[in-house]
């Protein structure tokens, strides 16, 4: 099972960023293998342990921490292929974000989980999900998100982020008020919606009226029309997944802080446990056999293609304690996680994920 990946259109926002800032971005991006990016196939895509060390030498180079929120503001709708030009097309705001996250596949994946929709009385929450632990070298994926929503909004509808903001636009934030906290506010940055640090969720809140705000291009043909390829597109995705692929899928996104059960894996396919038992029976595997290979799979990536810590490896699958994740790590590999990863020597970030 792959960490995840992303597809390298996205990057352009922070090519944009780093040549902003008068740094070579040509040559960070070359040795990333990405130099030929403005060329690159339209399903071209990267691993995320790559993105995220492409992001970390971007900070370091440029010196922005705040670098999430300067890609935020150079999101356009063309990022996102087919999904952001049916996004543009679509009836309101709300449809439109509804829209991004529908088939956010078409542009990433991640083991951690999906954006998903939230409702809370006469508000609805658009959720980028979890990638804690945090640290000052992945705040800014959370930034560029939640940042390129804001952006998107403001291209669909016309309204400035002041005028967001008085509709009553909010932001939650799940890690802490880092050092650039400042940067969201100020009239560089325009960000100026009220943000919420130490959140329980990373969320962009919309009023029911703004998310009824009608789209400048709004076209019902055309958005009918779209939506239809992405939907051809998805289930091209989806299509040929077994069950047992699919459960592996719902427990990695479930496994931060916790060990998943049966129970809750089931709930999630609206099954009873048994049947759920049943069905991965005719497959000639079972829940517990499919909960140890996906964390063995994660595990080998997490040690060979991150520079995570063996507890905060622990911890995101969703084991009880570091020396209990130490002593699966020797039963997949007859070898201490260390000493895999020292064995496998340094990351090459020019190296494909495979």
């Amino acid at each position: 099972m792959k960490l995840g990946d992303i597809n390298v259109n996205i990057l352009q926002n922070l090519f944009q960023v780093i040549d902003n800032q008068g740094k070579n971005a040509l040559g960070l991006f070359e040795r990333f293998g990405l130099g030929d990016l403005l060329q690159s196939h339209p399903e071209r895509r990267i691993s995320i342990p790559r993105y995220m060390r492409l992001g970390e030498q971007a900070i370091s180079l440029t010196g922005r921490h705040d670098i999430g929120l300067l890609m935020g503001e150079q999101t356009c709708s063309h990022h996102f292929g087919l999904m952001g030009l049916t996004a543009t097309m679509a009836p309101t705001l709300g449809d439109a974000l509804t829209t991004a996250i529908r088939y956010e596949r078409l542009y990433s994946s991640n083991s951690r989980g999906h954006s998903h929709i939230t409702h809370q009385g006469e508000r609805t929450g658009f959720c980028f999900y979890s990638i804690s632990p945090y640290n000052r070298f992945n705040y800014f994926v959370v930034d560029a998100v939640l940042g390129g929503w804001l952006s998107l909004l403001q291209e669909w509808s016309g309204l400035t982020l002041s005028e967001l903001a008085k509709a009553g636009a909010s932001i939650d934030i799940e890690f802490n008020r880092p050092n650039y906290a400042a940067n969201y506010a100020t009239s560089y940055q325009r960000w100026k919606l009220p943000v919420h640090f130490s959140a329980d969720g990373n969320r962009l809140w919309l009023p029911k009226h703004l998310s009824q705000q009608p789209c400048l291009q709004y076209n019902p043909i055309t958005y009918r029309q779209l939506s239809l390829l992405c939907e051809q597109q998805l289930q091209q995705i989806l299509q040929g997944r077994s069950l047992a692929e699919q459960v592996g899928e719902i427990i990695a996104m479930n496994l931060a802080g916790q060990t998943p059960t049966l129970k809750q894996i089931a709930h999630h396919f609206n099954l009873q446990p048994w049947t759920l038992n049943r069905q991965l029976e005719a497959e000639n595997t079972h829940f517990q056999y499919i909960l140890d290979s996906t964390r063995k799979d994660l595990a080998t990536r997490y040690i060979r293609d991150t520079q995570l810590s063996i507890g905060e490896i622990s911890y995101l699958l969703g084991f009880s304690s570091s020396p209990a994740f130490q002593r699966a790590f020797k039963r997949w590999h007859d070898i201490p996680a260390g000493a895999f990863r020292t064995q496998q020597g340094k990351v090459s970030t020019v190296k494909e994920e495979k």
